[in-house]
């Protein structure tokens, strides 16, 4: 491309102003675009969601680790108003090396930068990318359901209680947590 542009989601201003670009690449967003901003593309505003259409929306990483999946992936798609919803372009599947949450989401990371230089050698020759009979699942996971993921409780079996910790423990994020008489209490791994 000859000209690019990188922005940022607290860049709230440009987002309300119209503006002209042929394609709109968007990587870990959490903002939603509006339809009159994505009109003003000539080709394609597309996403790339960590994630297989399976796991739309927050906390794909930890429901995969939770379902004890073999396999995760991540996703291109159009960028429509709903979270991860349009039309899906590709999908990168890989077999999971480590099953804790920091490390499919490392690995992920590299998968999605791998598919974004595939598409765009694609775009670079037909100039277009064209829809796949993928579907997305309908089902939306969301931050609500991360923080009942994570939530301990005491009549709990111990296998639970570890699929758990497996599945939300993130050092930056998040903590899988035990509310005692008000109180709670929040798991962290010995250093």
């Amino acid at each position: 491309f000859k000209h690019t542009v990188v922005k940022y989601d607290y860049e709230h201003k440009f987002y309300n102003k119209k503006h002209s670009f042929d394609y709109i690449f968007s990587f870990l967003s959490k903002k939603i675009l509006k339809k009159k901003f994505l009109s003003y593309t000539k080709y394609h505003n597309i996403n790339f969601h960590p994630g297989t259409p399976k796991y739309r929306g927050l906390g794909g990483y930890n429901f995969a680790i939770y379902n004890n999946e073999t396999y995760y992936g991540c996703t291109a798609h159009e960028i429509n108003e709903k979270i991860d919803n349009g039309s899906i372009y590709n999908v990168k599947k890989f077999k999971i090396k480590k099953y804790n949450v920091e490390s499919l989401k490392n690995q992920t990371y590299l998968e999605m930068q791998k598919q974004f230089i595939e598409l765009l050698q694609y775009i670079k020759k037909k100039k277009s990318v064209f829809p796949l009979k993928v579907k997305w699942s309908k089902k939306l996971y969301t931050k609500e359901e991360i923080d009942n993921l994570s939530e301990i409780k005491l009549r709990m079996k111990k296998n639970e209680i570890i699929r758990r910790i497996k599945a939300t423990y993130n050092s930056k994020k998040f903590k899988p947590f035990l509310i005692l008489k008000n109180i709670k209490f929040e798991y962290c791994e010995d250093n």
